[in-house]
């Protein structure tokens, strides 16, 4: 059942050490929860509230934006980085599993405490790891050049989709999260790229139609 083989990627993401298949895990879960399909939506939360090793989930992507913050920026040729095929496969899941407004889950990105009821496992709070990496990604200035890695932009973008599902409703707990992380800083950053990129490409055009010099001159 549903229930059976979310469950099933959900621990596999939180114990099993095998990288390849943990992305695998990540994939099948993220298949199973597309377009926020609320069934399995309540499965994955029902698992997080039941399972004793759902803690081990949030705890192996709370690392993954650890590393990330170690080993992603636009230097680095992001192919070769294990965490970000991690991150971009595991965030777009967040994503899906925050959909359609349901507060509960929108909370658990944030705060998972109040699903383990009285079990002393520690909390993780992804909307602050996620806004970390995007304030150290964007804290980069080659981030701006034209060198920059498209890879490093579609994570950028995954991010912040992923941070908009969580705070949509409004979601104000946390929309709160997220400005006292520094997203405000991020959006800035965001927009001044955006306006390098415009800039960038009115000057490539502005020389496409720039009229050809000639040796000659005219008289006036």
């Amino acid at each position: 059942g549903g229930m059976g083989l979310l469950g099933l990627c959900t621990d596999i993401i939180g114990i099993v050490n095998d990288k390849g298949l943990c992305i695998q895990a990540i994939t099948l879960a993220h298949w199973l929860c597309k377009h926020g399909h609320y069934d399995n939506q309540t499965r994955f939360l029902g698992h997080v509230k039941t399972n004793e090793n759902a803690p081990k989930f949030f705890e192996r992507i709370d690392k993954m934006f650890e590393v990330g913050m170690e080993k992603i920026s636009p230097g680095v040729d992001l192919p070769q980085v294990d965490e970000y095929h991690q991150l971009i496969t595991v965030v777009p899941l967040l994503k899906e599993l925050t959909e359609n407004h349901r507060t509960e889950l929108q909370h658990c990105m944030a705060d998972q405490s109040p699903c383990y009821g009285n079990s002393k496992a520690p909390s993780y709070n992804l909307l602050q790891r996620a806004t970390a990496l995007m304030l150290n990604i964007t804290s980069d200035e080659r981030l701006y050049s034209k060198k920059s890695s498209p890879d490093l932009i579609l994570l950028l973008t995954e991010l912040f989709v992923f941070l908009i599902e969580s705070s949509q409703g409004p979601c104000k707990e946390n929309q709160n999260v997220l400005v006292s992380s520094g997203i405000i800083t991020v959006i800035q950053r965001i927009l001044k790229i955006k306006l390098v990129i415009e800039t960038r490409t009115w000057e490539y055009f502005a020389g496409l139609k720039e009229p050809k010099k000639h040796s000659s001159t005219r008289s006036a």
